[in-house]
Protein backbone atom coordinates (compact mmCIF):
# COMPACT_ATOMS: atom_id res chain seq x y z
CA UNK A 1 0.00 0.00 0.00
CA UNK A 2 2.45 2.54 0.60
CA UNK A 3 3.77 2.10 -3.12
CA UNK A 4 -0.08 2.91 -3.90
CA UNK A 5 0.56 5.85 -1.78
CA UNK A 6 4.27 7.01 -3.23
CA UNK A 7 2.28 6.60 -6.84
CA UNK A 8 -0.72 9.57 -5.29
CA UNK A 9 2.20 12.00 -4.58
CA UNK A 10 3.74 11.75 -8.00
CA UNK A 11 0.84 12.32 -9.48
CA UNK A 12 -0.05 15.39 -7.23
CA UNK A 13 2.86 17.09 -8.40
CA UNK A 14 1.82 20.47 -10.87
CA UNK A 15 4.27 22.21 -13.67
CA UNK A 16 5.56 25.51 -12.12
CA UNK A 17 5.89 28.24 -14.85
CA UNK A 18 9.78 28.47 -14.37
CA UNK A 19 9.80 24.53 -15.60
CA UNK A 20 7.77 25.29 -18.70
CA UNK A 21 9.52 28.34 -19.58
CA UNK A 22 12.51 25.39 -18.97
CA UNK A 23 10.73 23.32 -21.14
CA UNK A 24 10.09 25.31 -23.86
CA UNK A 25 14.02 26.11 -24.03
CA UNK A 26 14.84 22.87 -23.44
CA UNK A 27 12.16 21.79 -26.26
CA UNK A 28 13.89 24.42 -28.70
CA UNK A 29 17.40 23.87 -28.16
CA UNK A 30 17.47 19.94 -27.17
CA UNK A 31 17.08 19.42 -31.48
CA UNK A 32 17.83 22.47 -32.49
CA UNK A 33 21.61 23.11 -30.47
CA UNK A 34 22.31 20.43 -33.01
CA UNK A 35 22.20 23.18 -35.94
CA UNK A 36 25.36 25.02 -33.91
CA UNK A 37 27.13 21.69 -33.63
CA UNK A 38 25.96 18.40 -33.94
CA UNK A 39 23.26 18.18 -36.54
CA UNK A 40 21.81 14.64 -37.19
CA UNK A 41 23.86 13.99 -41.14
CA UNK A 42 20.93 14.06 -43.28
CA UNK A 43 19.96 17.37 -42.06
CA UNK A 44 23.45 19.06 -41.81
CA UNK A 45 24.13 17.93 -45.63
CA UNK A 46 20.87 19.89 -46.76
CA UNK A 47 21.32 22.82 -44.32
CA UNK A 48 22.72 25.94 -45.54
CA UNK A 49 24.14 28.76 -44.49
CA UNK A 50 20.86 31.15 -44.85
CA UNK A 51 18.42 28.20 -43.02
CA UNK A 52 20.94 28.53 -40.48
CA UNK A 53 20.42 31.91 -39.81
CA UNK A 54 16.83 31.97 -40.37
CA UNK A 55 16.88 29.13 -37.29
CA UNK A 56 19.26 31.49 -35.21
CA UNK A 57 16.36 34.20 -35.74
CA UNK A 58 13.42 32.35 -35.03
CA UNK A 59 14.59 31.07 -31.89
CA UNK A 60 15.31 34.79 -30.81
CA UNK A 61 12.27 35.82 -31.58
CA UNK A 62 10.74 32.62 -29.34
CA UNK A 63 13.47 33.40 -26.48
CA UNK A 64 11.87 37.45 -27.26
CA UNK A 65 8.37 36.12 -26.32
CA UNK A 66 6.86 36.54 -29.78
CA UNK A 67 5.91 33.13 -29.94
CA UNK A 68 2.74 33.47 -32.56
CA UNK A 69 4.95 36.12 -34.57
CA UNK A 70 7.98 33.06 -35.01
CA UNK A 71 4.74 30.77 -36.06
CA UNK A 72 3.91 32.99 -38.73
CA UNK A 73 7.41 33.44 -39.74
CA UNK A 74 7.91 29.75 -40.02
CA UNK A 75 4.64 29.20 -41.94
CA UNK A 76 5.00 32.15 -44.01
CA UNK A 77 8.48 31.06 -44.85
CA UNK A 78 7.14 27.35 -45.98
CA UNK A 79 8.25 25.89 -43.37
CA UNK A 80 6.16 22.93 -42.93
CA UNK A 81 6.50 21.90 -46.84
CA UNK A 82 10.09 19.36 -46.15
CA UNK A 83 11.44 17.60 -43.24
CA UNK A 84 13.61 19.90 -41.32
CA UNK A 85 15.40 21.67 -38.60
CA UNK A 86 12.69 24.23 -39.35
CA UNK A 87 9.63 21.98 -39.87
CA UNK A 88 10.43 20.90 -36.52
CA UNK A 89 10.50 23.88 -34.39
CA UNK A 90 7.71 24.97 -36.26
CA UNK A 91 5.38 21.57 -34.73
CA UNK A 92 7.57 22.50 -31.23
CA UNK A 93 6.00 25.93 -31.82
CA UNK A 94 2.60 24.78 -32.09
CA UNK A 95 3.00 22.63 -29.58
CA UNK A 96 3.50 25.41 -27.09
CA UNK A 97 0.78 27.62 -28.55
CA UNK A 98 -1.98 24.88 -27.51
CA UNK A 99 -2.74 23.60 -31.38
CA UNK A 100 -1.87 20.02 -30.50
CA UNK A 101 -3.34 18.57 -33.80
CA UNK A 102 -1.21 20.59 -35.99
CA UNK A 103 1.69 19.90 -33.89
CA UNK A 104 1.46 15.80 -33.88
CA UNK A 105 0.38 16.37 -37.73
CA UNK A 106 4.05 17.86 -38.39
CA UNK A 107 5.94 16.21 -36.19
CA UNK A 108 4.45 12.39 -36.57
CA UNK A 109 5.65 11.56 -39.70
CA UNK A 110 8.94 12.85 -38.24
CA UNK A 111 9.30 10.98 -35.39
CA UNK A 112 7.94 7.29 -37.35
CA UNK A 113 12.00 8.06 -39.01
CA UNK A 114 14.58 5.39 -37.67
CA UNK A 115 17.04 7.53 -36.71
CA UNK A 116 14.59 10.93 -35.58
CA UNK A 117 16.57 13.66 -33.50
CA UNK A 118 15.32 13.41 -29.64
CA UNK A 119 14.07 16.64 -29.57
CA UNK A 120 11.35 15.55 -32.85
CA UNK A 121 10.94 12.38 -30.58
CA UNK A 122 10.14 14.34 -27.37
CA UNK A 123 7.81 16.86 -28.68
CA UNK A 124 5.71 14.29 -30.79
CA UNK A 125 5.70 12.63 -27.18
CA UNK A 126 3.95 15.12 -25.84
CA UNK A 127 1.41 16.16 -28.29
CA UNK A 128 0.62 12.46 -28.29
CA UNK A 129 -0.29 12.23 -24.57
CA UNK A 130 -2.15 15.49 -25.08
CA UNK A 131 -4.52 14.13 -28.04
CA UNK A 132 -4.83 11.16 -25.30
CA UNK A 133 -2.43 9.34 -27.62
CA UNK A 134 -1.23 7.11 -24.50
CA UNK A 135 0.70 4.28 -25.82
CA UNK A 136 2.20 6.36 -28.67
CA UNK A 137 3.18 9.15 -26.62
CA UNK A 138 4.91 6.67 -24.00
CA UNK A 139 7.33 4.41 -27.15
CA UNK A 140 7.84 7.84 -28.26
CA UNK A 141 8.91 9.29 -24.95
CA UNK A 142 10.99 5.92 -24.78
CA UNK A 143 12.94 6.35 -27.92
CA UNK A 144 13.88 9.55 -26.89
CA UNK A 145 14.96 9.05 -23.95
CA UNK A 146 17.46 6.06 -24.89
CA UNK A 147 18.89 8.34 -26.64
CA UNK A 148 19.50 11.20 -24.51
CA UNK A 149 18.64 9.70 -21.00
CA UNK A 150 19.58 13.00 -19.00
CA UNK A 151 17.16 14.79 -21.27
CA UNK A 152 13.69 16.73 -20.85
CA UNK A 153 12.43 13.40 -22.60
CA UNK A 154 13.86 11.03 -19.25
CA UNK A 155 12.13 13.00 -16.64
CA UNK A 156 8.97 12.80 -18.49
CA UNK A 157 9.04 9.43 -18.70
CA UNK A 158 10.54 9.21 -15.51
CA UNK A 159 7.24 11.34 -14.20
CA UNK A 160 5.35 8.61 -15.98
CA UNK A 161 7.09 5.45 -14.95
CA UNK A 162 6.28 6.80 -11.28
CA UNK A 163 2.54 6.99 -11.88
CA UNK A 164 2.75 3.90 -13.67
CA UNK A 165 4.45 2.04 -10.03
CA UNK A 166 7.30 1.35 -12.10
CA UNK A 167 9.74 3.03 -8.98
CA UNK A 168 13.01 1.56 -10.22
CA UNK A 169 12.90 3.21 -13.77
CA UNK A 170 11.06 6.33 -12.19
CA UNK A 171 13.79 7.02 -10.02
CA UNK A 172 16.59 5.82 -12.69
CA UNK A 173 15.28 8.41 -14.99
CA UNK A 174 14.24 11.01 -12.56
CA UNK A 175 17.34 11.03 -9.72
CA UNK A 176 20.52 12.07 -12.43
CA UNK A 177 18.15 14.75 -13.99
CA UNK A 178 16.63 16.17 -10.61
CA UNK A 179 20.55 16.34 -9.47
CA UNK A 180 21.79 18.32 -12.78
CA UNK A 181 18.39 20.42 -12.81
CA UNK A 182 18.12 21.81 -8.87
CA UNK A 183 15.52 23.93 -9.63
CA UNK A 184 13.16 21.50 -11.12
CA UNK A 185 10.98 21.11 -8.05
CA UNK A 186 8.46 18.58 -9.27
CA UNK A 187 11.29 16.36 -10.59
CA UNK A 188 12.90 16.17 -7.49
CA UNK A 189 10.12 15.92 -5.24
CA UNK A 190 8.99 12.55 -7.49
CA UNK A 191 12.74 11.74 -7.28
CA UNK A 192 13.02 11.62 -3.15
CA UNK A 193 9.35 9.81 -3.02
CA UNK A 194 11.35 6.82 -4.98
CA UNK A 195 14.67 7.04 -3.26
CA UNK A 196 12.32 6.56 0.16
CA UNK A 197 10.05 4.07 -1.43
CA UNK A 198 13.30 2.08 -2.36
CA UNK A 199 14.46 2.56 0.90
CA UNK A 200 17.65 4.41 -0.04
CA UNK A 201 17.22 7.39 2.48
CA UNK A 202 20.73 9.15 2.04
CA UNK A 203 20.06 9.71 -1.61
CA UNK A 204 16.49 10.76 -0.05
CA UNK A 205 18.13 12.95 1.91
CA UNK A 206 20.53 14.82 -0.43
CA UNK A 207 17.15 15.50 -3.05
CA UNK A 208 15.17 16.87 0.09
CA UNK A 209 17.90 19.47 0.67
CA UNK A 210 17.61 21.59 -2.10
CA UNK A 211 13.69 21.87 -2.06
CA UNK A 212 11.79 24.68 -0.79
CA UNK A 213 11.89 23.33 2.98
CA UNK A 214 8.50 25.33 3.92
CA UNK A 215 6.58 23.73 1.65
CA UNK A 216 4.11 20.85 3.22
CA UNK A 217 4.73 18.48 1.13
CA UNK A 218 8.49 18.87 1.36
CA UNK A 219 7.84 18.48 5.26
CA UNK A 220 5.80 15.15 5.03
CA UNK A 221 8.93 14.20 2.87
CA UNK A 222 11.57 15.26 5.89
CA UNK A 223 8.84 13.17 8.04
CA UNK A 224 8.86 9.85 6.08
CA UNK A 225 12.94 10.40 5.69
CA UNK A 226 13.16 10.26 9.72
CA UNK A 227 10.97 7.53 10.00
CA UNK A 228 12.94 5.45 7.41
CA UNK A 229 15.87 6.63 10.51
CA UNK A 230 14.15 4.98 13.06
CA UNK A 231 13.23 8.79 14.73
CA UNK A 232 9.83 8.91 15.01
CA UNK A 233 10.24 11.79 17.43
CA UNK A 234 11.56 13.90 15.21
CA UNK A 235 9.15 13.02 12.62
CA UNK A 236 6.20 14.19 15.18
CA UNK A 237 8.31 17.49 15.92
CA UNK A 238 8.43 18.06 12.29
CA UNK A 239 4.62 17.17 11.04
CA UNK A 240 3.17 18.69 14.42
CA UNK A 241 2.84 22.43 13.07
CA UNK A 242 1.35 21.31 10.00
CA UNK A 243 -1.45 19.75 11.73
CA UNK A 244 -3.65 23.08 12.25
CA UNK A 245 -3.96 23.48 8.93
CA UNK A 246 -3.33 20.44 7.00
CA UNK A 247 -4.25 20.68 3.45
CA UNK A 248 -6.59 17.97 1.78
CA UNK A 249 -4.14 17.03 -0.42
CA UNK A 250 -1.91 15.84 2.12
CA UNK A 251 -3.97 15.20 5.18
CA UNK A 252 -4.35 10.80 4.35
CA UNK A 253 -0.13 10.84 3.76
CA UNK A 254 0.47 13.33 7.24
CA UNK A 255 -1.98 11.27 10.02
CA UNK A 256 -1.00 7.69 8.46
CA UNK A 257 2.67 9.00 9.32
CA UNK A 258 1.37 10.30 12.58
CA UNK A 259 -0.45 7.84 13.44
CA UNK A 260 2.66 5.53 12.61
CA UNK A 261 5.32 8.01 14.41
CA UNK A 262 3.03 8.31 17.64
CA UNK A 263 2.86 4.23 17.58
CA UNK A 264 6.00 3.58 17.52
CA UNK A 265 6.49 6.22 20.54
CA UNK A 266 3.78 4.34 22.63
CA UNK A 267 1.58 7.28 22.47
CA UNK A 268 -1.47 4.97 21.40
CA UNK A 269 -4.34 7.05 22.47
CA UNK A 270 -2.86 9.77 19.48
CA UNK A 271 -2.20 6.98 17.29
CA UNK A 272 -5.67 6.32 17.18
CA UNK A 273 -7.02 9.84 16.80
CA UNK A 274 -4.73 10.34 14.03
CA UNK A 275 -5.73 6.95 12.35
CA UNK A 276 -9.14 7.13 12.87
CA UNK A 277 -9.64 10.23 11.10
CA UNK A 278 -8.50 8.30 7.43
CA UNK A 279 -11.08 8.47 4.81
CA UNK A 280 -9.86 5.81 3.03
CA UNK A 281 -8.43 3.14 5.05
CA UNK A 282 -6.39 0.36 2.88
CA UNK A 283 -5.03 -2.81 4.89
CA UNK A 284 -1.73 -1.09 5.52
CA UNK A 285 -3.39 1.56 7.52
CA UNK A 286 -6.37 -1.17 9.02
CA UNK A 287 -3.00 -2.85 10.45
CA UNK A 288 -1.50 0.10 11.71
CA UNK A 289 -4.77 0.92 13.36
CA UNK A 290 -5.58 -2.25 14.77
CA UNK A 291 -1.67 -1.77 16.55
CA UNK A 292 -2.89 1.26 18.34
CA UNK A 293 -5.77 0.07 19.56
CA UNK A 294 -3.98 -3.32 20.59
CA UNK A 295 -1.17 -0.50 22.55
CA UNK A 296 -4.11 0.93 23.83
CA UNK A 297 -6.01 -1.66 25.44
CA UNK A 298 -8.71 -2.24 23.66
CA UNK A 299 -8.47 -5.55 21.38
CA UNK A 300 -11.87 -5.79 20.57
CA UNK A 301 -11.81 -2.45 18.34
CA UNK A 302 -8.06 -3.96 17.06
CA UNK A 303 -10.43 -6.71 15.75
CA UNK A 304 -12.81 -4.32 14.57
CA UNK A 305 -10.57 -2.51 12.52
CA UNK A 306 -8.89 -5.84 10.53
CA UNK A 307 -12.40 -7.18 9.97
CA UNK A 308 -12.97 -5.61 6.43
CA UNK A 309 -9.30 -7.61 5.46
CA UNK A 310 -8.95 -11.06 7.88
CA UNK A 311 -11.96 -12.88 5.93
CA UNK A 312 -9.78 -12.55 2.87
CA UNK A 313 -6.31 -13.33 4.56
CA UNK A 314 -7.77 -16.26 6.26
CA UNK A 315 -9.54 -17.58 3.78
CA UNK A 316 -7.10 -16.99 0.74
CA UNK A 317 -4.27 -20.20 0.37
CA UNK A 318 -0.99 -19.11 1.49
CA UNK A 319 0.43 -19.46 -1.70
CA UNK A 320 -1.81 -17.53 -3.39
CA UNK A 321 -0.45 -14.52 -2.08
CA UNK A 322 2.83 -13.15 -3.71
CA UNK A 323 5.57 -10.35 -2.73
CA UNK A 324 4.58 -7.55 -0.41
CA UNK A 325 1.16 -8.49 -0.73
CA UNK A 326 2.32 -11.56 1.20
CA UNK A 327 3.89 -9.93 3.64
CA UNK A 328 1.14 -7.48 4.72
CA UNK A 329 -1.18 -10.84 5.37
CA UNK A 330 0.93 -12.13 7.23
CA UNK A 331 1.38 -9.01 9.52
CA UNK A 332 -3.05 -8.74 9.45
CA UNK A 333 -3.10 -12.17 10.32
CA UNK A 334 -0.40 -11.72 13.11
CA UNK A 335 -2.28 -9.13 14.80
CA UNK A 336 -6.20 -10.49 14.56
CA UNK A 337 -4.13 -13.65 16.27
CA UNK A 338 -3.11 -11.45 18.83
CA UNK A 339 -5.90 -9.68 19.74
CA UNK A 340 -7.95 -12.92 19.82
CA UNK A 341 -5.90 -14.43 22.29
CA UNK A 342 -6.13 -11.04 24.68
CA UNK A 343 -10.29 -10.95 23.70
CA UNK A 344 -10.02 -14.51 25.56
CA UNK A 345 -10.42 -16.77 22.71
CA UNK A 346 -6.94 -18.56 22.25
CA UNK A 347 -8.88 -21.33 19.85
CA UNK A 348 -9.56 -18.52 17.10
CA UNK A 349 -6.19 -16.69 17.90
CA UNK A 350 -4.57 -20.19 16.37
CA UNK A 351 -6.52 -20.17 13.14
CA UNK A 352 -5.46 -16.56 12.53
CA UNK A 353 -1.58 -16.85 14.01
CA UNK A 354 -1.24 -20.95 12.03
CA UNK A 355 -2.08 -19.12 8.84
CA UNK A 356 0.74 -16.23 9.69
CA UNK A 357 3.06 -18.66 10.01
CA UNK A 358 2.52 -20.81 6.33
CA UNK A 359 2.46 -16.58 5.35
CA UNK A 360 5.89 -15.83 6.99
CA UNK A 361 7.29 -18.72 8.60
CA UNK A 362 10.66 -16.57 9.26
CA UNK A 363 9.29 -14.64 11.89
CA UNK A 364 10.04 -15.35 15.12
CA UNK A 365 7.21 -13.26 16.49
CA UNK A 366 4.30 -15.46 14.76
CA UNK A 367 5.92 -18.52 16.56
CA UNK A 368 5.97 -17.13 20.03
CA UNK A 369 2.17 -15.64 19.84
CA UNK A 370 1.01 -19.07 18.34
CA UNK A 371 3.10 -20.99 21.01
CA UNK A 372 1.39 -19.23 23.98
CA UNK A 373 -2.53 -19.33 21.81
CA UNK A 374 -1.72 -23.07 21.78
CA UNK A 375 -0.69 -23.50 25.28
CA UNK A 376 -3.87 -21.54 26.17
CA UNK A 377 -5.95 -23.75 24.21
CA UNK A 378 -4.64 -27.13 25.78
CA UNK A 379 -2.49 -28.81 23.03
CA UNK A 380 1.09 -28.30 24.59
CA UNK A 381 3.26 -30.90 22.41
CA UNK A 382 2.25 -28.58 19.76
CA UNK A 383 2.55 -25.31 21.68
CA UNK A 384 6.53 -26.93 22.65
CA UNK A 385 7.21 -27.16 18.85
CA UNK A 386 6.19 -23.68 18.21
CA UNK A 387 8.16 -22.20 21.22
CA UNK A 388 11.00 -24.43 19.91
CA UNK A 389 11.26 -22.82 16.13
CA UNK A 390 10.71 -19.23 18.08
CA UNK A 391 13.72 -20.09 20.12
CA UNK A 392 15.58 -21.23 17.18
CA UNK A 393 14.90 -18.08 15.01
CA UNK A 394 15.59 -15.80 17.73
CA UNK A 395 19.31 -17.10 18.54
CA UNK A 396 19.59 -16.78 14.39
CA UNK A 397 19.20 -13.37 14.81
CA UNK A 398 22.10 -10.85 14.67
CA UNK A 399 23.05 -9.15 18.73
CA UNK A 400 22.02 -5.88 19.20
CA UNK A 401 25.36 -4.54 18.50
CA UNK A 402 25.77 -6.46 15.25
CA UNK A 403 22.54 -4.70 14.62
CA UNK A 404 23.63 -1.43 15.05
CA UNK A 405 26.63 -2.18 13.16
CA UNK A 406 24.56 -3.45 10.13
CA UNK A 407 22.16 -0.07 10.32
CA UNK A 408 25.12 1.95 9.57
CA UNK A 409 26.35 0.27 6.77
CA UNK A 410 23.00 0.52 5.46
CA UNK A 411 23.03 4.26 5.51
CA UNK A 412 26.13 3.88 3.48
CA UNK A 413 25.74 0.52 1.41
CA UNK A 414 21.95 0.50 0.36
CA UNK A 415 22.68 -1.94 -2.45
CA UNK A 416 24.32 -4.26 0.14
CA UNK A 417 21.26 -4.18 2.24
CA UNK A 418 19.22 -5.08 -0.35
CA UNK A 419 21.72 -7.84 -1.35
CA UNK A 420 21.41 -9.48 2.20
CA UNK A 421 17.47 -9.50 2.14
CA UNK A 422 17.84 -11.41 -1.61
CA UNK A 423 20.63 -14.09 -0.05
CA UNK A 424 18.07 -14.18 2.93
CA UNK A 425 15.33 -15.35 0.72
CA UNK A 426 17.40 -17.48 -1.47
CA UNK A 427 18.27 -19.34 2.12
CA UNK A 428 14.99 -19.56 2.70
CA UNK A 429 13.87 -20.96 -0.63
CA UNK A 430 12.56 -18.35 -2.44
CA UNK A 431 14.53 -17.17 -5.71
CA UNK A 432 11.78 -15.72 -7.17
CA UNK A 433 11.67 -12.70 -4.60
CA UNK A 434 15.34 -12.69 -4.74
CA UNK A 435 15.44 -12.90 -8.49
CA UNK A 436 13.00 -9.43 -8.30
CA UNK A 437 14.93 -7.41 -5.63
CA UNK A 438 18.39 -8.11 -7.58
CA UNK A 439 17.07 -7.13 -11.02
CA UNK A 440 15.56 -4.12 -9.39
CA UNK A 441 18.71 -2.85 -7.43
CA UNK A 442 20.52 -3.77 -11.26
CA UNK A 443 18.68 -1.14 -12.74
CA UNK A 444 19.32 1.42 -10.01
CA UNK A 445 23.27 0.21 -9.50
CA UNK A 446 24.38 -0.92 -13.11
CA UNK A 447 27.53 -0.63 -11.86
CA UNK A 448 27.70 -2.64 -8.84
CA UNK A 449 28.35 -6.49 -9.42
CA UNK A 450 26.40 -7.85 -6.59
CA UNK A 451 23.24 -8.03 -8.35
CA UNK A 452 24.26 -9.64 -11.29
CA UNK A 453 25.45 -12.71 -8.55
CA UNK A 454 22.59 -12.95 -6.87
CA UNK A 455 20.44 -13.14 -10.25
CA UNK A 456 22.81 -15.71 -11.53
CA UNK A 457 22.24 -18.02 -8.42
CA UNK A 458 18.59 -17.26 -8.36
CA UNK A 459 18.26 -18.53 -11.67
CA UNK A 460 19.87 -21.68 -11.26
CA UNK A 461 18.21 -22.62 -8.16
CA UNK A 462 15.21 -21.94 -10.42
CA UNK A 463 16.20 -24.38 -12.76
CA UNK A 464 16.53 -21.48 -15.51
CA UNK A 465 19.94 -22.81 -16.44
CA UNK A 466 20.21 -21.30 -19.84
CA UNK A 467 19.02 -17.54 -18.84
CA UNK A 468 21.67 -18.13 -15.67
CA UNK A 469 24.35 -18.44 -18.76
CA UNK A 470 23.37 -15.66 -20.32
CA UNK A 471 23.24 -13.46 -17.13
CA UNK A 472 26.82 -14.75 -16.18
CA UNK A 473 28.08 -14.57 -19.63
CA UNK A 474 27.00 -10.73 -19.73
CA UNK A 475 29.08 -10.11 -16.59
CA UNK A 476 31.58 -11.67 -17.56
CA UNK A 477 32.03 -9.40 -20.61
CA UNK A 478 31.68 -6.49 -18.37
CA UNK A 479 34.30 -7.43 -15.59
CA UNK A 480 36.41 -10.23 -17.23
CA UNK A 481 38.88 -10.01 -14.14
CA UNK A 482 36.78 -10.48 -11.67
CA UNK A 483 36.82 -13.87 -9.84
CA UNK A 484 33.40 -14.21 -8.63
CA UNK A 485 32.24 -13.80 -12.63
CA UNK A 486 34.37 -16.16 -13.73
CA UNK A 487 33.29 -18.61 -10.88
CA UNK A 488 29.44 -17.80 -11.86
CA UNK A 489 30.29 -18.83 -15.49
CA UNK A 490 31.79 -22.06 -14.44
CA UNK A 491 28.89 -22.75 -12.16
CA UNK A 492 26.33 -22.14 -15.34
CA UNK A 493 28.57 -23.97 -17.51
CA UNK A 494 28.10 -26.66 -14.78
CA UNK A 495 24.65 -26.71 -14.43
CA UNK A 496 24.35 -26.82 -18.69
CA UNK A 497 26.58 -30.14 -18.41
CA UNK A 498 29.45 -28.14 -20.78
CA UNK A 499 32.05 -29.73 -17.81
CA UNK A 500 35.31 -28.82 -19.70
CA UNK A 501 34.04 -25.23 -20.15
CA UNK A 502 32.87 -25.32 -16.42
CA UNK A 503 36.61 -26.43 -15.63
CA UNK A 504 38.45 -23.60 -17.66
CA UNK A 505 35.88 -20.93 -15.79
CA UNK A 506 36.92 -21.95 -12.08
CA UNK A 507 40.48 -22.44 -12.61
CA UNK A 508 40.09 -19.20 -14.39
CA UNK A 509 38.42 -18.19 -11.21
CA UNK A 510 41.41 -19.44 -9.27
CA UNK A 511 43.68 -17.81 -11.23
CA UNK A 512 42.48 -14.51 -10.25
CA UNK A 513 41.69 -15.86 -6.47
CA UNK A 514 43.82 -18.66 -5.71
CA UNK A 515 41.88 -18.84 -2.05
CA UNK A 516 38.40 -18.61 -3.61
CA UNK A 517 36.94 -21.69 -1.63
CA UNK A 518 33.60 -21.48 -3.00
CA UNK A 519 35.40 -22.13 -6.85
CA UNK A 520 37.80 -24.70 -4.92
CA UNK A 521 35.11 -26.27 -3.34
CA UNK A 522 32.68 -26.85 -6.48
CA UNK A 523 35.85 -27.53 -9.01
CA UNK A 524 36.17 -30.69 -6.63
CA UNK A 525 32.44 -31.64 -7.22
CA UNK A 526 32.99 -31.11 -10.89
CA UNK A 527 36.42 -33.30 -11.06
CA UNK A 528 34.83 -35.89 -8.81
CA UNK A 529 31.89 -36.20 -11.19
CA UNK A 530 34.54 -36.64 -14.05
CA UNK A 531 36.03 -39.64 -11.79
CA UNK A 532 39.25 -37.23 -11.26
CA UNK A 533 39.19 -38.78 -8.26
CA UNK A 534 42.74 -37.40 -6.82
CA UNK A 535 42.47 -34.17 -8.32
CA UNK A 536 39.23 -33.27 -6.56
CA UNK A 537 40.86 -34.92 -3.66
CA UNK A 538 43.45 -32.13 -3.87
CA UNK A 539 41.10 -28.86 -4.34
CA UNK A 540 39.65 -30.25 -1.12
CA UNK A 541 42.78 -30.45 1.31
CA UNK A 542 43.37 -26.74 -0.23
CA UNK A 543 39.72 -25.93 1.07
CA UNK A 544 40.60 -26.98 4.39
CA UNK A 545 44.13 -25.83 4.58
CA UNK A 546 42.76 -22.71 4.24
CA UNK A 547 39.35 -22.75 6.27
CA UNK A 548 39.45 -26.15 8.92
CA UNK A 549 35.94 -26.16 9.45
CA UNK A 550 34.83 -25.83 5.86
CA UNK A 551 31.48 -28.21 6.27
CA UNK A 552 30.86 -28.59 2.70
CA UNK A 553 34.91 -29.75 2.02
CA UNK A 554 34.90 -32.01 5.08
CA UNK A 555 31.34 -33.64 3.52
CA UNK A 556 32.85 -34.26 -0.05
CA UNK A 557 36.03 -35.57 1.64
CA UNK A 558 34.24 -38.14 3.21
CA UNK A 559 32.48 -38.75 0.93
CA UNK A 560 35.53 -39.70 -1.30
CA UNK A 561 37.65 -41.67 1.77
CA UNK A 562 33.78 -44.11 2.07
CA UNK A 563 33.98 -44.90 -2.05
Amino acid sequence: MRNRRMQRAVRRGEEGGAWRCLRIRAAVVLGFMALLGSVPASWAQAASEESVARLREVISQVEGGDLEGAIEKLERDGAAEAASPLTALLGTLYLESGRVAEAFAVLGPMAKETEADPAVLYNAARAALRLGNRAEGEELLTRSAAKIPLSPAGRELGLLRGRQGSTTEAYRLLRPWALANPGDFEARQAAAICALQLERPAEAEELLADLPQDQPRVRLLWARLLMAKDDPRAAIATLAPLEAEVSAEIEGDLRRTLGEAYLLTGRSDQAVAQLSRLSDSAPSDALLLAQAHYQNGDPEKAQEALGPFAGAVLEKPAEAWKGSDRDLAAKVALELGRARVASGDPAAAVEALEKASELDPWEKQIWQQLGQALAASGRRDEATRALEEFRRLAEAEASPGDRVVELEQDARDPTGKVMREAQLWLGRGEPQRALELARRENGLAPDDLRPRFVEVQALLMMRQVEEAAAAAEATLLEAPGNADAQYQLGLARMAQERMEEAEAALRKALELAPEHTAALNDLAVLLLAMDRVDEGRQMLERVLALRPDDPVAKANLARIEGR
